[in-house]
């Protein structure tokens, strides 16, 4: 089984050295690891070029992290592709654990393991929800819509995906600065909705650094919303199983875009809001909250939404983990 690593980094050389490093010290080794600078100006190639041949290094001028991903995705040879930010590290089981996934279930198209995250207050492995928990325990595999909107994290550094899938799916959007990741993980679940999922901690999510890539691009949502909106109607042309599926998922996702939208904190086109409308099939009740949102002043408004957004996903948990 032979593994790429794709490291997509922009002006990281600080934490750069724990990512590699974290990668050459798994238990079992990876094919390869490919490096992808888009457009550093700080000493990012002189400390790459300090690995020597271990490293496969490309320099691109700055494009975005999609950009960044889907070059290292078309450069790498390796059968399976995992994708590690340049501030995360993996920890040593992190390579192992998937190939035992993968052995244990050969027909897997994407393997999952779970992470802590690392903030100035330490380290906190990541609670998962009781339901998702005892479904890993007896299955082994989770369906990935149904288990992200029961409150279960999929984090980009934790997933390793056949390279097959993304000649299949395609792979990041371009023209996304944010939420890219959501999107293709959707694309995929369309197609593979069983994702094979280890419950251990293997990899590290460091949420301390404000310069990293992810965190680009927060104020418009217009192309998340029409994301969502051309994965339902991929969903729709799979087949009514499919759309039973993604619909809840779809759903709160939307109305979590357009509920920020309407108390003014977040930019979307208003032909994306109304398509977004036409292809969710929002209730009347939907509709109204929104409009009510909009007249509220901002200050309220944001409040109001604060409050409800939190509560989209609590109200489908229990349906959505059921067998």
């Amino acid at each position: 089984m032979k593994i790429s690593v794709v490291i997509p980094t922009y002006n990281a050389a600080d934490t750069l050295i724990r990512a590699v490093d974290s990668v050459l010290a798994q238990n079992q080794p990876v094919h390869e690891i490919l490096i992808i600078d888009d457009g550093s100006t700080d000493n990012t190639a002189e400390i790459v070029h300090q690995y020597g041949e271990r490293i496969r290094y490309f320099y691109q001028q700055n494009k975005g992290l999609a950009v960044a991903m889907n070059a290292g995705i078309e450069l790498a040879r390796g059968e399976c592709i995992g994708i590690l930010a340049a501030d995360d590290e993996w920890l040593p089981n992190f390579v192992m654990s998937h190939i035992r996934l993968i052995s244990k279930n050969p027909d897997a198209k994407w393997t999952y393991c779970c992470h802590e995250d690392v903030t100035q207050h330490g380290h906190q492995r990541i609670q998962i929800p009781l339901a998702v928990k005892e479904q890993i325990e007896r299955e082994g595999f989770l369906s990935y819509f149904r288990a992200h909107m029961a409150g279960f994290y999929f984090g980009t550094c934790g997933f390793i995906i056949r390279r097959s899938v993304f000649d299949e799916v395609g792979k990041f959007d371009s023209e996304m600065r944010n939420g890219m990741d959501w999107d293709l993980w959707d694309r995929i679940a369309l197609r593979y909705p069983r994702v094979a999922v280890c419950p251990n901690v293997c990899w590290r999510y460091y949420r301390d650094n404000p310069n990293c890539l992810h965190r680009r691009g927060r104020g418009c949502r217009d192309l998340q919303l029409k994301s969502v909106c051309r994965n339902m109607r991929r969903a729709r042309e799979l087949g009514p199983g499919v759309v039973s599926d993604y619909r809840p998922h779809a759903r709160i996702l939307a109305m979590r875009y357009l509920m920020r939208w309407a108390a003014r904190d977040c930019s979307i086109e208003y032909d994306t809001v109304e398509d977004a409308k036409h292809v969710l099939t929002l209730t009347v009740r939907e509709r109204g909250l929104l409009r009510i949102l909009r007249l509220l002043p901002k200050p309220i408004a944001s409040r109001v939404a604060g409050r409800f957004i939190p509560l989209l996903n609590t109200k489908f948990r229990r349906v959505l983990m059921s067998p």
